[in-house]
């Protein structure tokens, strides 16, 4: 398949759309390095989790190396599976919408890009849960009563994510966008399912 002859992250990004945002917020492109694992660390500097590149997708690991969740490439879809291989749900869609699938198929969840730069995270009724907007430092990310839950900060050396105080959250030195590192705010959703948009955003199609 395609997808699994990719090399994880930042070997591909989405498909051109128009107006991205001037930060580099999209997800990144072949140009850059590939890398066989993300690692992600707390304001403190201290490991959380991490992303490791396997031949059929990656694997998501703790700060002890404990196996979290697996994401396995089935074409252009991402399944995501816990330690067991339970079936936990499926990423599915392209870059225009991202689908959340449950494990037998129906969608619970969607991130849809706007022709702004603007995203949505909207549940299986069309509501809105969250709403990433593009800034010049990344995004700010807010939830259903429009009160910010989060930013995005992205510099050359790492991207951050920042809770609603200001104190970072996780940050990661791995050349990711930050859209990828906006899907961990999405808190209504378990950590395997925000890990699967992590990894499907940075292996594009």
């Amino acid at each position: 398949m395609r997808a699994s002859m990719l090399l994880f992250v930042f070997l591909a990004g989405c498909p051109a759309t128009p107006a991205e945002p001037t930060t580099s917020n999209a997800p990144t492109t072949s140009a850059q390095t590939a890398s066989r694992k993300v690692k992600f660390e707390d304001g403190a500097g201290r490991d959380v989790f991490a992303l490791k590149q396997k031949d059929d997708g990656a694997k998501l690991v703790g700060a002890n190396d404990e196996e979290l969740a697996r994401l396995k490439n089935k074409g252009d879809d991402v399944e995501v599976r816990a330690p067991d291989d339970t079936v936990l749900g499926r990423i599915a869609g392209d870059a225009t919408k991202l689908k959340i699938l449950s494990p037998t198929g129906e969608e619970r969840f969607a991130l849809k890009r706007y022709d702004d730069g603007d995203y949505k995270l909207k549940d299986a009724s069309g509501a809105t849960l969250y709403e990433l907007k593009a800034k010049d430092y990344g995004f700010k990310i807010e939830d259903s009563t429009q009160a910010v839950v989060a930013k995005v900060k992205k510099r050359s050396d790492k991207v951050k994510l920042k809770n609603a105080e200001g104190a970072t959250s996780y940050e990661t030195k791995s050349p990711i966008s930050a859209l990828a590192i906006a899907c961990l705010a999405f808190e209504r959703l378990e950590l395997p399912l925000r890990m699967g948009l992590v990894y499907r955003i940075e292996r594009g199609p």
